[in-house]
């Protein structure tokens, strides 16, 4: 079956493809930055509770636009210990978590 007639049969039979857009990236790439550090030496097990932190960001489309969900884990308990949503995904949108996060560890 070509193009034209599967074209054709979905005209005649009421049916629309979807054309998707392009991803756009979240972040803005800048040049001359260096890498940051990788602080965690991929040892990802923590031997306590509140001495390893991992983050993770994503985009969740809604009816009304995009939501950004952040949330921290813990390694050592695999607990999420902080987490925010925002419509916007700057940085006081990640950083504001890590200001509620306990990092004591348990005694």
């Amino acid at each position: 079956m070509n193009r034209r007639r599967v074209a054709r049969l979905m005209r005649e039979h009421g049916i629309q493809g979807v054309t998707r857009r392009k991803r756009r990236s979240l972040t803005r790439a800048d040049k001359k930055a260096r890498p940051p550090p990788d602080l965690i030496g991929r040892e990802l097990p923590a031997e306590m509770p509140g001495t390893k932190l991992v983050g993770d960001i994503t985009a969740l489309p809604t009816g009304e636009g995009w939501l950004y969900l952040a949330c921290w884990l813990d390694l050592a308990t695999r607990e999420v210990v902080g987490y925010s949503m925002a419509d916007h995904h700057r940085a006081d949108f990640v950083t504001w978590p890590t200001a509620a996060v306990d990092c004591n560890p348990a005694e």
